[in-house]
């Protein structure tokens, strides 16, 4: 992730770092007052177009727990901003948290309201922001920052979180890891004896907040953890009286840097830094940035997005014509090598057929006429299955003798065949001679494969306009009845 400035102001102070690769450095702590901006102005210079997240440690902030109908959507936004407006009609400054749903039969969803009720501490630093065209990425409460921490040190039940800031003494109390309400109080001496005797009195009056408000029943467990990360708060700690259900615990640098995932030498020591690098490594949800101040920020995150997915479509299409380059260059070489061996085959071959006898003719001719005799006989029709058919039928007409039979293979699988044959013997009945000739016809008509069967000629001529002669009393020279058939096949494919 690129570098991030990150700016904490409080009252008295304003404190600002660099955060990069999870570190943070470049860190500076000045008085809060005009003296302060011309070096920030510097760092502004010096890391142009980096976003800006600015958190705020003031006594001007206010924080509201409620419970809401469960909702989706626009009826959820809508409900949030109604409240909003409620609570919070002086600032733009706010926002709303959802921190879980309440145990129950309704199960209603529970949020926490925070905002910034003051502007004046802000105003003068979004401008100098402007000014240097620095993309604000969001602006945050102390309190809301600390969430993230109180989640890595176990913050199961009530923890009161107990740090001391440059505004002065930060108290935030968390339920369940949840922020509930924060306070903050001035300090005019901040040293560790003071605090002796401020620490005690302070978390007193927080602990009657809690219970007169209810945010936390009287009888409910409640820890107090001090953050100490210099060993300097250990002695006002112990100046707190333990109670049933109540007790004071310092956390010191081994904690802290175990929390937060770092090294102990480089954890902060200054609770502003250290709070700032907690920003850097776990950014909050609820953002007090109005839409239009973080729109630069959205536009460089959504332009970084699609220069990311450019350059990742540009490597995968280096990749891709690098990888087909390769494939081409393997390609040829295969290529080459194939070439080469079917040289060599080429060449054994021709010195093997030198040593062969003289042949009537070429290689070429020989191929050409196996494959001309393959191709015949591939195409070759034999009046065999016509043979078949015939000699079927005539069994059954013994009286029938077969004088010549006629093939002939038309185009396609059409087949042409004619039959001449002879009633034997013939006793001058051509009534029942031309009986016989039908059956004969229909027997063969019925065969498969017969698509035709015509009678071409009968042994008596049947023609009407043909005259009569010769003597019916007379008996025939010849004791056969000659007919022609003619049949037409139709072969399967």
């Amino acid at each position: 992730m690129p570098a991030r400035i990150l700016l904490n102001l409080s009252a008295p102070r304003v404190t600002w770092g660099v955060f990069h690769a999870g570190r943070l450095g470049q860190v500076t702590s000045l008085p809060n007052d005009g003296s302060a901006q011309a070096p920030f102005l510097e760092l502004l210079a010096a890391h142009p177009r980096r976003p800006v997240y600015v958190m705020l440690d003031v006594v001007e902030e206010d924080f509201r727990v409620e419970t809401l109908p469960h909702a989706w959507g626009r009826a959820r936004r809508e409900m949030v901003e109604r409240k909003l407006a409620q609570y919070f009609r002086t600032t733009p400054y706010r926002a709303a948290c959802l921190q879980g749903r309440v145990a129950g039969r309704r199960r209603d969803d529970q949020y926490l309201f925070m905002a910034l009720t003051s502007q004046d501490l802000l105003r003068p630093w979004l401008a100098r922001l402007a000014a240097q065209n620095a993309p604000l990425a969001g602006i945050y409460l102390l309190p809301s920052v600390s969430t993230a921490l109180v989640a890595r040190l176990d913050g199961a039940g009530a923890r009161l979180l107990v740090s001391r800031q440059s505004g002065g003494l930060r108290q935030s109390l968390f339920v369940d890891g949840h922020l509930r309400i924060s306070r903050l109080t001035p300090l005019e001496d901040a040293s560790a004896a003071a605090l002796e005797g401020v620490l005690p009195e302070e978390m007193e009056k927080s602990r009657l907040f809690f219970y007169n408000t209810r945010l936390l029943a009287r009888d409910a467990p409640l820890l107090a953890w001090v953050l100490d990360p210099t060993g300097e708060l250990a002695a006002a700690c112990r100046q707190v009286p333990t109670e049933p259900g109540f007790r004071c615990e310092p956390v010191g640098a081994e904690r802290l840097a175990r929390a937060m995932g770092l090294p102990t030498h480089r954890l902060p020591h200054d609770m502003d830094a250290l709070m700032l690098c907690l920003l850097g490594r776990h950014v909050p949800a609820c953002n007090l940035a109005q839409p239009q101040q973080v729109r630069g920020f959205v536009e460089q995150r959504l332009r970084r997005v699609a220069y990311g997915l450019a350059a990742s479509i540009a490597c995968l299409g280096v990749a891709y014509a690098g990888g087909s380059f390769y494939q081409s260059q393997n390609l040829r070489q295969q290529a080459a090598l194939a070439r080469a061996e079917a040289n060599q085959v080429r060449a054994r071959y021709e010195d093997v057929t030198r040593t062969f006898p003289a042949a009537p003719a070429t290689a070429g001719q020989m191929r050409a006429a196996v494959e001309t005799v393959a191709m015949l006989n591939a195409q070759r029709r034999t009046p065999e299955a016509a043979l078949r058919l015939v000699g079927g039928v005539l069994p059954a007409f013994p009286q029938v003798k077969l004088v010549r039979f006629a093939w002939n293979a038309e185009t396609g699988t059409a087949e042409q065949i004619e039959l001449s044959a002879e009633i034997h013997p013939f006793d001058g009945d051509y009534r029942v001679a031309l009986a016989l000739i039908q059956r004969l016809a229909d027997s063969l008509r019925a065969q498969a494969g017969v698509k035709e069967v015509n009678v071409v000629e009968l042994p008596v001529n049947l023609d009407p306009k043909t005259p009569l002669s010769g003597n019916s009393a007379e008996i025939p020279a010849s004791a056969s009845a000659p007919f022609r058939l003619a049949l037409r096949l139709e072969r399967a494919p």
